[in-house]
C-alpha cells in the first residue's frame, strides 16, 4: 500500500498512523501503527481524547527515544473519569499511557485534598492544606475574651472582646492588631473611615465616644442619662445609630450626628423598642434611609429620616443574623434552619423567599454583590452560595466549635469561635 499521501488512515473503528523512514541501504520502510489514545509517533506531545466524557486528556513525552516509541498520553480528567492512554508501538515499544481520573473537568481529580483545587476547581487554599474538600482555616486572632460583633469597614476588620476592648487589624492578614479602646465597659460600637464610635458605661450615664481607628482619641464624647447595654450600633454618612435604655430601663433606638466635635445636634430619639436588639443595620433604599434590626424573633424596620412607628417585616424562630444591601434584606431563622430573603423596599416580608433550608441552627449571615455566606452553629460549618438566590452552595469550613460572628470581603470569609478569629478563601 502506498502510504505517502495518507499519513492517517481509518480502518474500521481504528485510526492508523503512517510512519516512513529510510534504512541504511536506502530503502524506504513504512509502518502502520494504531493510534488509540496515546501520543502520535511523531511526538508532538498531545494525545487524542478517547474519554467518553468531557475530560481533557494529558500530553505525552515530546520526543521518541532512540529505538523506542514515545510514552502514551495520560488519561482524561472529568467528573465521570477519563479514558486511559495507550503507548505507541515501535521496535522496543513505548510505555502505556496513564489512567484517567475523576473530578471536575479540566482540573485535579483529587478535589478532596488538592490545595489548589479544594472542593472545586480553582479554589486555592492560602494555608496550603486541604482536607475533605475544605481548606484548613487560618487563625488570625487568638484573643483573651469572647469575640462579638465582627465586622468589616474599609480594609479593616473590627471586633469586641468581651465587654472590655475594641480591636482592629488590616485585611486580609491581620498582621498587627490595633487596640482602639480597652480597660473600660463597652456596650457596643461601629466604625466608618478613620473613626470608631462606642458606647461606654453599662449602668447609668452612658458615654458615646468617638476614637481614631489608630487608637488615638477620644475625638469627642457625649455624656447622656442613658443606660448602656450590650447592643448593636451602625453608622451612615452623617449619623451614628445605637441602642440603649432610658432612665426607666426601656430600650430604644437613637442617633446623633457623627461629623461634629462634639456633636452639636445632640441625641435624637427614633423609636422605643419592644425588645432588645440582636443586630442593627442602616441602609438607603429608593432614596429613603431605613434602619433594620432583629430582636431574636422578628425582623423590624424604621424610617430614620422622618421617624415613624417601627414596622415588623417578618417573624420567625430565632431571627439572629441580619445582612442587607440596597436590593434585599437577608436574615437567619435559627429555629427553622433557614435563611430568608425579602426585597429591601417591601413593607411586609411575611411572604419572604426561603433561599436555604435544612440548615443546622444558622447564626450570622453576610452578603456582597457576588455571594452570601453563613455559619451553622449546630454543626460547625461555614458555607457560601451565589447572590441573590443562593445557588451552588459550597462548604468552606467544617469542624468549627459553635461558629458565631461572621464577616466577608471580596477574597475571604472571616468568623469567630469563642476568643478566636479564623479565615478561609472564598
Amino acid at each position: 500500500m502506498d502510504v505517502r499521501g495518507h499519513p492517517l488512515l481509518l480502518l474500521g473503528s481504528s485510526v492508523l498512523v503512517a510512519v516512513a523512514f529510510a534504512t541504511p541501504s536506502g530503502c524506504v520502510v513504512g509502518i502502520l501503527a494504531p493510534l488509540d489514545g496515546g501520543a502520535d509517533a511523531m511526538g508532538d506531545g498531545q494525545a487524542l481524547d478517547t474519554s467518553a466524557s468531557s475530560g481533557v486528556s494529558g500530553g505525552s513525552n515530546s520526543g521518541a527515544s532512540s529505538g523506542g516509541g514515545s510514552n502514551g498520553g495520560s488519561g482524561g480528567s472529568s467528573a465521570s473519569g477519563g479514558g486511559s492512554g495507550s503507548g505507541t508501538s515501535s521496535s522496543s515499544g513505548g510505555s502505556s499511557g496513564g489512567s484517567g481520573g475523576g473530578g471536575d473537568a479540566g482540573c485535579s481529580p483529587n478535589l478532596a485534598n488538592d490545595p489548589m483545587n479544594c472542593g472545586r476547581c480553582g479554589h486555592a487554599c492560602d494555608t496550603s492544606s486541604c482536607s475533605g474538600g475544605t481548606c484548613t482555616p487560618r487563625t488570625l486572632r487568638a484573643g483573651a475574651g469572647t469575640v462579638s460583633d465582627l465586622r468589616i469597614a474599609g480594609d479593616q476588620l473590627y471586633w469586641m472582646e468581651g465587654l472590655a476592648g475594641l480591636y482592629a487589624c488590616s485585611l486580609p492578614d491581620c498582621a498587627a492588631v490595633t487596640t482602639i479602646v480597652s480597660g473600660t465597659t463597652l456596650a457596643g460600637y461601629t466604625a466608618a473611615g478613620t473613626t470608631a464610635f462606642v458606647i461606654e458605661g453599662a449602668i447609668t450615664g452612658a458615654v458615646v465616644r468617638a476614637y481614631g481607628t489608630d487608637g488615638s482619641g477620644p475625638k469627642w464624647d457625649v455624656t447622656t442619662s442613658l443606660q448602656g447595654f450590650r447592643g448593636p450600633m451602625d453608622v451612615d454618612g452623617t449619623s451614628v445609630y445605637w441602642t440603649a435604655r432610658d432612665s426607666n430601663g426601656s430600650p430604644f433606638f437613637g442617633f446623633l450626628p457623627q461629623d461634629q466635635s462634639p456633636p452639636a445636634g445632640g441625641i435624637s430619639l427614633v423609636a422605643y423598642l419592644s425588645s432588645f436588639l440582636v443586630q442593627l443595620r442602616v441602609t438607603t433604599v429608593d432614596g429613603n434611609e431605613y434602619a433594620y434590626w432583629t430582636d431574636g424573633a422578628n425582623v423590624i424596620r424604621s424610617d430614620t429620616v422622618s421617624p415613624s412607628t417601627p414596622v415588623t417585616l417578618a417573624s420567625g424562630s430565632g431571627t439572629a443574623g441580619l445582612a442587607l444591601d440596597s436590593q434585599y434584606v437577608f436574615w437567619t431563622a435559627s429555629g427553622d434552619g433557614a435563611v430568608l430573603r425579602c426585597p429591601a423596599s417591601a413593607g411586609d416580608c411575611s411572604a419572604a423567599t426561603t433561599i436555604l433550608q435544612g440548615q443546622a441552627s444558622p447564626a450570622r449571615v453576610a452578603v456582597d454583590a457576588t455571594g452570601i455566606s453563613w455559619v451553622n452553629a449546630g454543626n460547625g460549618t461555614v458555607s457560601e452560595c451565589t447572590y441573590p438566590d443562593c445557588a451552588n452552595p459550597f462548604l468552606l469550613a467544617q469542624g468549627q466549635v459553635s461558629p458565631g460572628e461572621l464577616a466577608m470581603d471580596a477574597t475571604h470569609v472571616y468568623w469567630a469561635t469563642g476568643s478566636n478569629i479564623w479565615r478561609v478563601p472564598r
